[in-house]
């Protein structure tokens, strides 16, 4: 059973969450409205809910080694939020709802799932590991977002949703779905030159779309499902 901080009508103050389960206590520090939520002794934080309300969350995670998230659940409402994740994040669910959203980790993101909303949200998926992400999903939703994997992902599904949006993949890329929205918008996607990609399947392209293979433009052909160098029509890239 997870314990449950509500943030309902911006009430939620500092204090100590006793986990059950855990031995150890999350710490939580609070200062015009931002958040800092932290742990000793490399002590993951286990079953932990947040509830939003239509106001701004401000929130980190943070530990005095890289901080684990599991079985995280956090239903931030419609404010413009900001959540940073200073470590890894398993099998959990963020939902940022409306507005304006930002995520940002510090380590893998793995069997979970974040969900941007409408709005312009900004999510960096970082990690020193060997995956960014990993059998996960990210969906940007409506809105002009932007997306960076700061390494290489695996098995990760991707839904750009409904705007002009960009994501940057800037490692290799293993099994990943990545579908564009077909929303008659112009959406980039920037490939790492010289990844190592298998397996990374483009859907809901259309003419509007670009690809860019380090500094190399494609372009996309409805009529062929094909990526064409801008440049040089004999050089095509398939992704489907």
């Amino acid at each position: 059973m997870a314990e449950t901080i509500s943030f309902s009508s911006g009430s939620f103050s500092a204090g100590t969450i006793d986990l059950p389960g855990s031995n150890d206590d999350v710490v939580v520090e609070g200062q015009n409205g931002v958040f800092t939520l932290s742990t000793e002794n490399n002590t993951p934080i286990v079953n932990l809910g947040i509830e939003g309300d239509n106001k701004a969350q401000d929130l980190t995670f943070l530990s005095d080694t890289p901080v684990t998230l599991i079985d995280f659940t956090a239903n931030l409402g419609g404010g413009d939020d900001n959540l940073f994740i200073g470590g890894k994040t398993k099998n959990s669910f963020i939902d940022f709802g409306k507005k304006a959203d930002t995520l940002e980790t510090e380590g893998a993101f793995r069997g979970s799932e974040a969900y941007a909303g409408s709005g312009k949200d900004v999510f960096n998926l970082n990690s020193e590991g060997k995956f960014v992400a990993n059998n996960s999903q990210i969906d940007m939703g409506a809105g002009n977002d932007a997306l960076v994997f700061g390494g290489s992902i695996k098995n990760t599904e991707v839904n750009l949703g409904s705007g002009s949006d960009k994501v940057e993949f800037q490692g290799n890329i293993n099994d990943a779905n990545l579908n564009l929205g077909e929303d008659g918008q112009v959406d980039k996607v920037f490939l790492a030159e010289g990844a190592d990609i298998k397996g990374l399947v483009i859907t809901g392209a259309d003419e509007s779309d670009l690809l860019f293979i380090g500094s190399t433009e494609y372009s996309y052909d409805s009529n062929n499902n094909l990526w064409v160098n801008s440049s040089d029509a004999n050089d095509t890239r398939n992704f489907s």
